[in-house]
């Protein structure tokens, strides 16, 4: 598992696959192990391998709303947006104060064109952690597409204040210098 998680990071998936599988035949009751080997599938973008292993290590420990919440992040990244929504909600079931989960499900609110609900969840995913940049990005791409420039640049500015470069493009390269 520790070699699977070393040639993940040094962007050799398919060595971390490779150990990651040894690593589950060799403890099937690890729910890190399974939970490791979905996100070097995801990181393939071979998703439904993703979910599936995401969904062993949620049954190995049903509790384990990590695994959970990357399913729902490879169900978005999918196209799954209610399968997406399902798994966070899961997540918020079961830990209510996951900040990374409100802001996912704004991430779907945003595919979806809800905006208002994506900034609700964002708000939610702030108040939780003050210093979530990018619940502030997302929210400000909200408040832009309903038009509420003053908001938008506000999160903008915010986000990148906190380190998300994205958000300095978008402030930079919108109206946001008019206020």
């Amino acid at each position: 598992n520790d070699r699977g998680s070393v040639f993940k990071e040094q962007g050799k998936i398919d060595e971390a696959i490779a150990d990651y599988k040894k690593a589950s035949e060799l403890d099937k009751s690890s729910k890190i192990v399974y939970n490791n080997l979905g996100t070097a599938y995801r990181k393939k973008g071979q998703f439904d391998l993703a979910i599936q292993s995401y969904t062993t290590a949620a049954t190995v420990d049903k509790n384990f709303y990590l695994a959970i919440n990357n399913r729902g992040l490879a169900k978005y990244e999918k196209g799954d947006y209610a399968g997406a929504l399902a798994d966070f909600d899961m997540v918020l079931q079961l830990k209510p104060d996951y900040a990374f989960a409100f802001n996912n499900k704004a991430s779907v609110y945003l595919k979806q064109e809800k905006y208002a609900d994506a900034i609700k969840a964002c708000d939610k995913a702030i108040q939780l952690n003050a210093d979530y940049g990018v619940a502030y990005y997302n929210r400000g791409i909200a408040y832009e597409m309903l038009r509420e420039s003053k908001k938008s640049c506000a999160d903008w500015s915010k986000a990148a204040e906190l380190g998300i470069d994205a958000a300095s493009s978008y402030y930079s390269n919108s109206e946001c210098y008019n206020f």
